[in-house]
């Protein structure tokens, strides 16, 4: 059996993480819908005063708005942590050497050329020439792993260049040097540097204002808790010492026409 991959183990991770963006989405739809079949039940229950449909409703918003929250931190934290495991192993394959899987005679000829090239770029008269010679052999390179030999030897391999004056032969080795490198990258290291660019703190559920989703949200378990949705730690710690804040009451009439429109 083959074994799997660092790379593999990242898409599996990346994956799972995608898996809980889609449930995190799923939760707040379902939210929506449960707590407007709620909400509409407490309206038109005709035994209900004002008064009493108002404390129905701040009853059921203060259990939705925990329930939800409490489900999107157990969502955040497993997808935080997917996205740790990936960008972990992602760390890994960027900072580790490539490996070589060509021949042993391949590479000794790698090597041997290297050290000729080492040695005429200290015995070319001219600066022009020597940066042409680096360059010639930096496109000769199909293998990343030889790419990444001449990167990581680069400083030596131009030090008999580096006091030159010219700012045009420093910007041309500048140039094979950022070859180099390029041609180091593997497709595994390409992705894994992807995964490495990813964000942190990634928005599970849009909280823009001005987004339906968010706004039916909002009506459903008031605002304070809906803008909690992608970090809800703070706000659970909040409903569980009972804090309660005026500014975040729930505003009955603004829910009952959003509530209604929510499909």
């Amino acid at each position: 059996m083959a074994k799997t991959t660092k790379k593999q183990l990242i898409e599996e991770y990346i994956r799972k993480a995608e898996e809980l963006k889609q449930q995190a989405r799923q939760l707040q739809a379902r939210t929506i819908s449960e707590t407007r079949e709620e909400y509409y039940k407490v309206k038109m229950d005709t035994r209900l005063s004002q008064e009493g449909q108002n404390i129905e409703k701040e009853a059921i918003r203060q259990f939705y708005a925990e329930r939800f929250l409490s489900e999107m931190n157990v969502i955040r934290t497993k997808y935080d942590k997917y996205v740790a495991d990936a960008k972990k192993l992602a760390l890994e394959i960027t900072s580790e050497p490539l490996e070589f899987d060509g021949s042993q005679a391949q590479k000794a000829a790698f090597e041997q050329s290297l050290r000729d090239l080492k040695v005429r770029i200290a015995l070319y008269p001219s600066h022009d020439t020597a940066v042409e010679e680096i360059g010639k052999f930096v496109q000769a390179q199909s293998s990343p792993y030889f790419a990444q030999q001449i990167a990581n030897n680069f400083g030596e391999l131009i030090a008999p260049l580096a006091l030159t004056p010219s700012s045009e032969i420093k910007s041309a080795l500048r140039r094979t040097y950022d070859t180099a490198k390029r041609h180091a990258i593997t497709d595994e290291t390409r992705y894994a540097q992807q995964v490495l660019d990813v964000p942190d703190n990634q928005t599970l559920i849009l909280t823009l204002s001005e987004a339906p989703t968010f706004q039916n949200l909002q009506s459903a378990i008031g605002r304070r808790a809906a803008k909690s949705a992608n970090d809800p730690q703070a706000e659970l710690a909040r409903l569980a010492v009972g804090d309660t804040d005026e500014k975040s009451k729930h505003s009955y009439g603004e829910f009952e026409e959003d509530a209604e429109q929510t499909e």
